[in-house]
């Protein structure tokens, strides 16, 4: 067993990112050659969802604000990004490549049913920072 204690409050990014019922939000993702939709699942192993360019991928909060998604891409690479929780925006990059921008606005929240899908991948490893997500 586990014990936990809350050591700080939800940020405004993170609340916005985990949606009204905790199970996530889904967001028009925006880059040079255009938009698609995206879903950040709170389903406890924070799936990023791209139906556009599927690959398993993860997303994992930081920041002494708790308001810097870094996303885990797979194939697809790493990226950084800003979100605003205020304004349900978000503006970052393919890590490292400035340039290479990407925004991102929230479209709406996850239902609870959402978060229980089974994304048919093993989560039973451990997560190190060598292991991609």
């Amino acid at each position: 067993w586990r014990r936990m204690r809350a050591v700080r409050a939800l940020s405004a990014a993170e609340v916005s990112l985990l949606g009204s019922a905790g199970a996530g939000s889904a967001w028009n993702f925006e880059y040079a050659g255009g938009s698609f939709e995206v879903e950040l699942r709170g389903d406890g192993y924070n799936h990023f969802v791209c139906k556009s360019y599927p690959d398993h991928s993860h997303w994992t909060m930081g920041g002494a604000n708790g308001n810097e998604l870094t996303i885990h891409w797979g194939k697809y690479g790493t990226y950084e990004m800003v979100v605003d929780g205020a304004s349900n925006t978000g503006a970052g990059s393919f890590k490292g490549q400035p340039s290479n921008w990407r925004k991102m606005a929230k479209v709406r929240d996850l239902g609870v049913e959402t978060g229980s899908d089974d994304c048919g991948h093993d989560h039973s490893h451990e997560h190190t920072e060598n292991c991609g997500h």
